[in-house]
């Protein structure tokens, strides 16, 4: 790998872009050359440039540790902070953007060109920086590699071939290293070889080792402590839980059996309540529905008399309204004819008058227009004459003005400069004064604070570690004292444990001693055939239940029948009644609109008046004026009829509606009863099938009574075999009563074998009872002992945490003290640090940090008002003399200004005597203005006259219009009253008798009938709801009812579900007893099997312990360092070969640090190296700084080396030597450069890349050949 060219812009004191090239130039040419410069200019740079493209770091900001500070300004927002060890703190201060980018030729002989970026936000010298970016580019391709920044780093790397640590070692050598490493003792050589070479891991592999193998140890021992811990059951007692838990599964079927058994007996009363509930609601319905249709019988009065007079309904109404029409036609006739002949000869006499005014209005502005002619001429002469003086003067201001703003702006200037004079002094000032009172800041560089704060950091972690320490051993000391009560309390109580389970089973060996002595078998077959039996009366008593609700549901069905045929024959009468009503309104619709196309045959003048414009000749009479455009009282009457028309159009689709309803529900009915008629049939045929199955049920019966009798049944077997007998006989219509008797002695019998099963459960609850008693007494001795046992093990292990960090809290508080006296020797400036460090270390760090970084402000703010100071003196009078300057241009101004101003004024008042200072333009366009309209309006005064005289004309033919409308009306009306008296005379009733059944709108008849049909039909609906709730109330006592009443139900459930309760609780013990055991077993598996795997791995680390561990680390260490250091003088020789032939540098034989040299020259004599000289010492050091390259670099060829210093002590003679050395490199095809600060190295080299100094923090690169730039 060879670096071919660096270059950047913008890092640390390299302000600006700069580049060395290698490869061409004076540098290409020479194998050595060197990059000097003053301390501070910036040479280091050149090298973290070179590992910035590369590897992302730099040596000299490392990784650092958990506690790095964040640098910044005290004043600075803290999202402009960075930790003291990020890379992107070399952008240059100031600087918006930087980068640095190497091209190097790989060990595939391909060129790469790699770069890396940082920049600030909007690339602003005041923006937050910007993540940084990487980039590698194959430059003979032209392609990226790479992606992210991870994936080109990878990339970089392996092109390179180095790690950023082999890096470090193999092409950046710090030959002074060596140069203290020969000259060390041999625990400090051990020491920096270790650090040179990177192998600080062997120790910490050692030590590590040590503790994996102490760790294995321990893990094993708590293992098996842990195993020792676990307790199982014995085969024996396990056998007795399994037994245990299947007895009391067995018990809890039982008990659920019974419960269940209670149950249906509860739920046979409970639908009994409901069925007579509900029987009761629906007789109280019933009773409502009757009393409501009673109720409404005047209702049904009403209606009939209203639809008797339904059909002269619009007799009636086409009377009244004809009259009403007749009435306002007459009276309208005769206002309008009135008022038009009184309007019309009020406009024809205002009319004539109007225009004569008019007309000598137009004369007097006439001649006020020819008046006024020489006077507008003068006025206008005049009025440009101000305007070209105003212009002038308008000119002048607008100079003045400008004036005003340059002075002003001059002595704004002048002002400034006088303030920031002002500001420079007080700023000057100030700071001097600080830092003469903070003298103990002042002179505390950046470097000396760093160790400061380094320090700062460590005593605070330390204190606050030991009070951590100290907390945790009091912690711990609490809860072993609290675990010492719980294993005493655990001790007395499992004494008392121990007690209750010896009690527990001498109970239950009595109770099991009970059990044997109860026959239960025969008591329990006895009751299984008598389940038998019940179960076939049941389908006995089902099948006589359904006979008889078939028979039942027959008789229903053909009553419904009838009753929805009656239904639908009223609803045939009033549906002929309704299609009556409709044809008598289909008469009166036509006759309604004959009416109105003769009211619209009248209105056929109205429709022409509309088409009338004012002021436009009538084609009929060629009047001007039309009165009657916008309406006449024929629109009134065409309005009446198409309303009438629209009244009858609605009443006709009302009765539609109505037919339509009547004829629905009469197929409703009609549909209903036939589904009734199907629904008799259908249970007509479900009493024929049940009739066939009946035999095959009573067999079946007779069938379970042999098999009762068999079972040795006495009790009531005579009873129940007549019962049987008498169900066998009877036909299935009529054995409804048989199999209620059957079964009401089916329940005396199980009520007596019920009471036999009672005693011997009893029996056998209580002795499983006394097994679970047992069994918790011995659960429970058994969690006693375990937690007192655990308890005690607690305090133990409590204790001893508590005393161990006890001990460490008294070590971190000793190591605390010692960094507080440093830091108190560090801060004798500050007062009362020592107090104040142990108060708040924070606080005094923080008030340090803020006087240091002060203190570096004040002195910046010191030399920047120095030289504002000197640029201020000159600028200010220069400022001075403008002022002076736009004070006499702006006097000047204000005289011209005055007197144009007076010659303005004398011709503004010459004008106002013109025209009264008014526009001429204005005076004129109001006479013109004036004249036009007086024109205008002689010319309207005319045209009103005119039209006047028109409109008396037209209103005598307007008036005989309208009478001859209301004679019209008139007539309409004597026509619909006489057919209206020819309909009262045929019914028989009067007028007023009419209009009080007519109040009713016919909708009101619609809706009345339909809720006298709703309350009849609720009455039908009634009634069939109660007959089916007695029905059911009636099929379910009939049914099998239960042997023992509800109250003795209710406490065999309740008495039931206590034994279901206490057997679950006793198998749920016994259950969780055995699975505690099963996770035991497993556990205890787990932890054979965990302990032989920590075995088989402790004999591993054992092992390794045994080669390499050990509690420091020193063991491996030293085995290592010994072939790291063979290894690292073999390379060494060879590079010292090259450099020299004459040394050999050897280890001290049985020694494992100490170093010799052989002097070939002198008969391989063995000399120390501390008798070396100062050439002698620096090749050799630099042989070894050469072979840690070799070593670091061993599958790789390094053509590119950079030796930082290690110059600076070497005299001219032994300089040359040095330099002759290093040149011989260059046969082996590197090239070498040599940082260092010595004058006229670069006379030896030919070369040189100058790091130059500008000022102000900023430097610059140049390369140069015998001191000149090239």
């Amino acid at each position: 790998m060879r670096i071919a060219i660096i270059r950047g812009r913008n890092l640390a004191s390299l302000v600006g872009d700069f580049e060395v090239d290698l490869e061409s130039g004076p540098l290409g040419e020479a194998s050595l050359f060197a990059i000097t410069g003053p301390t501070g200019a910036g040479k280091s740079t050149i090298l973290d440039t070179i590992c910035l493209a590369l590897f992302d770091k730099t040596p000299r900001l490392g990784e650092g540790g958990q506690h790095i500070a964040e640098i910044g300004r005290a004043d600075d927002d803290e999202s402009l902070r960075i930790r003291a060890n990020d890379v992107r703190s070399l952008l240059s201060r100031g600087a918006g953007e930087g980068y640095a980018e190497v091209e190097f030729i790989s060990g595939d002989g391909r060129r790469y060109r790699a770069r890396w970026e940082v920049w600030r936000a909007r690339k602003r010298a005041n923006g937050a920086l910007q993540p940084q970016a990487m980039s590698l580019q194959d430059v003979a391709a032209g392609t990226q590699l790479g992606g992210t920044k991870t994936e080109t780093l990878r990339a970089i790397q392996e092109r390179v071939g180095l790690s950023f640590d082999q890096f470090r070692r193999a092409v950046l050598l710090a030959q002074g290293d060596f140069a203290a490493f020969l000259e060390a003792g041999r625990d400090e050589r051990a020491e920096l070889l270790e650090r040179m070479t990177g192998t600080e891991i062997y120790a910490r592999l050692s030590a590590a080792a040590y503790r994996r193998h102490a760790e294995c140890d321990r893990g094993i021992a708590a293992i098996e402590a842990e195993r020792a811990r676990v307790g199982l059951l014995s085969e024996e007692a396990r056998a007795e839980a399994e037994a245990a838990r299947d007895a009391a599964r067995a018990a809890g079927a039982e008990a659920r059996a019974a419960v269940e058994r209670a149950e249906a007996t509860l739920g046979w009363y409970a639908e009994l309540g409901r069925r007579r509930k509900g029987e009761a609601e629906a007789l109280e319905a019933l009773a409502a529905a009757e009393a409501a249709w009673g109720e409404a019988e005047p209702r049904r009065a009403a209606l009939a008399e209203v639809e008797a007079a339904e059909p002269m309904r619009g007799l009636l109404e086409a009377a009244l309204q004809a009259a009403q029409h007749r009435d306002r036609a007459a009276a309208e006739a005769r206002e309008r004819a009135a008022a038009l002949a009184v309007e019309a000869a009020a406009r024809a006499e205002g009319a004539a008058a109007a225009a004569e005014a008019a007309r000598g209005e137009l004369s007097r502005a006439k001649e006020a227009l020819e008046a006024a002619g020489p006077e507008l001429q003068a006025a206008r002469a005049l009025d440009e004459r101000i305007e070209h003086h105003r212009e002038a003067l308008a000119g002048l201001e607008g100079e003045r003005g400008a004036a005003e703003a340059r002075l002003v702006e001059a002595r704004r200037e002048l002002e400034a400069m006088e303030t920031r004079r002002g500001a420079a002094e007080a700023q000057r000032n100030g700071a001097r004064e600080w830092l003469e009172g903070h003298r103990a800041a002042a002179e505390l560089g950046p470097g000396r604070w760093a160790e400061i704060e380094a320090d700062f950091e460590a005593f605070e972690g330390r204190r606050a570690e030991a009070a951590a320490q100290a907390a945790r051993a009091g912690r711990l000391e609490r809860e072993a004292v609290e675990a010492e009560a719980r294993r005493d309390a655990g001790a007395a109580r499992l004494e008392a444990l121990k007690t209750a389970a010896e009690e527990a089973e001498a109970a239950c060996r009595q109770a099991e001693a009970a059990v044997a002595a109860a026959p239960q078998e025969a008591v329990r077959e006895r009751a299984k055939r008598l389940r038998a039996l019940e179960e076939a009366a049941g389908r006995c008593h089902s099948a006589a239940e359904a006979a008889a609700r078939a028979e039942s549901e027959r008789a229903g069905a053909e009553a419904r029948a009838r009753a929805e045929r009656a239904v639908a024959e009223a609803a045939a009468k009033r549906l002929g009644t309704q299609a009556e009503e409709a044809t008598r309104l289909e008469g009166e619709r036509a006759e309604a609109a004959r009416a109105l196309e003769k009211a619209r045959g009248a209105q056929t003048y109205e429709e022409a008046r509309r088409t009338l414009r004012e002021g436009e000749a009538c084609p009929l009479c060629g009047a001007t004026e039309h009165p009657w455009a916008d309406g006449s009282p024929l629109s009134g009457l065409v309005k009446d009829y198409e309303e009438r028309c629209d009244e009858l159009d609605r009443r006709l689709k009302e009765a539609a509606q109505a037919q339509a309803g009547t004829a629905k529900e009469q197929a409703a009915a009609q549909a209903r009863a036939e589904a009734e008629a199907q629904r008799g049939g259908e249970a007509e045929a479900r009493l024929a099938g049940l009739e066939a199955r009946w035999e095959e049920l009573a067999a079946a019966l007779a069938a379970a009574g042999a098999r009762w009798r068999e079972a040795g049944g006495d009790v009531g077997a005579e009873e129940l075999a007549e019962a049987v007998e008498a169900v066998g006989r009877a036909p299935v219509g009529q054995a409804e009563a048989a199999t209620e008797a059957l079964g009401a002695a089916l329940q005396q019998v199980g009520a007596r074998l019920a009471a036999d099963e009672r005693a011997a459960d009893q029996a056998d609850k209580a002795a499983r009872a006394a097994r679970a008693a047992l069994d918790a007494a011995r659960q429970a001795r058994d969690g006693a002992m375990k937690a007192a046992l655990e308890a005690g093990e607690g305090a133990q292990k409590a204790r001893r945490a508590a005393l161990e960090a006890a001990a460490e809290g008294t070590r971190l508080q000793g190591l605390a003290g010692e960094l507080a006296r440093s830091l108190e020797r560090a801060l004798a400036g500050w007062p009362s640090a020592g107090a104040r460090l142990s108060e708040d270390a924070g606080a005094l760090r923080e008030a340090v940090r803020g006087e240091v970084a002060e203190a570096r402000v004040r002195a910046d703010g010191l030399r920047a008002a120095e030289a504002a100071l000197a640029e201020l003196g000159p600028a200010q009078a220069t400022a001075a003399a403008g002022v002076s300057a736009a004070e006499g241009r702006l006097g000047e101004l204000e005289v011209e200004l005055g007197e144009a101003g007076e010659r303005l004024a004398a011709l503004r008042e010459a004008r106002t005597e013109r025209l009264g200072g008014r526009g001429t333009a204005e005076v004129e366009r109001e006479l013109k203005a004036a004249l036009a309209a007086e024109e205008e309006a002689a010319q309207e005064a005319a045209a009103v006259s005119a039209r006047a005289s028109a409109g008396a004309a037209g209103a005598a033919s307007t008036a005989k219009a309208g009478a001859a409308e209301a004679e019209t009306r008139a007539e309409e009306a004597r026509t619909a009253g006489e057919r209206l008296e020819d309909a009262l005379r045929e019914a028989g009733i009067e007028r007023a008798e009419l209009e009080r059944r007519l109040e009713h709108p016919a909708r009101w008849v619609l809706e009345e009938r339909a809720a006298l049909t709703e309350l009849r039909e609720a009455w039908t609906r009634a009634q069939a709801v109660l007959e089916e709730r007695q029905d059911q109330r009636r099929r379910h006592e009939q049914g099998a009812r239960p042997e023992v009443p509800e109250e003795e139900a209710q406490a065999r459930c309740e008495a039931a579900r206590v034994q279901l309760e206490a057997h679950m609780e006793a198998l749920q013990r016994h259950q969780l007893q055995l699975a505690q055991d099963d996770e035991r077993r497993a556990l205890s598996a787990e932890l054979d099997a965990r302990a032989q795997t920590a075995r088989d791995e402790a004999r591993v680390w054992a092992t390794l312990n045994q080669l390499i561990g050990s509690a420091k680390g020193d063991l491996f260490r030293r085995f290592a360092q010994g072939l790291t250091l063979d290894a690292l003088l073999l390379h060494a020789n060879r590079q010292l070969d090259d450099l020299t032939s004459r040394y050999r540098i050897e280890r001290v034989p049985r020694s494992d640090m100490d170093l010799q040299v052989v002097d070939r020259e002198m008969g391989d004599e063995v000399r120390t190296v501390k008798s070396l000289s100062g050439g002698e010492t620096f090749l050799v050091s630099l042989a070894l700084a050469l072979g840690l390259a070799s070593l670091s670099a061993a599958d790789t060829s390094v053509e590119s080396l950079f030796i930082d210093e290690g110059f600076g002590t070497l005299d001219r003679e032994t300089l040359d030597i040095a330099i002759d050395a290093l040149d011989a490199l260059h046969a082996t095809g590197r090239k070498v450069g040599i940082i260092s600060h010595v004058e006229g190295l670069a006379e030896h080299l030919g070369a040189e890349v100058r790091v130059r100094k500008l000022g102000g923090g900023r430097s610059r690169v140049e390369v140069c050949v015998q001191g000149l730039t090239a």
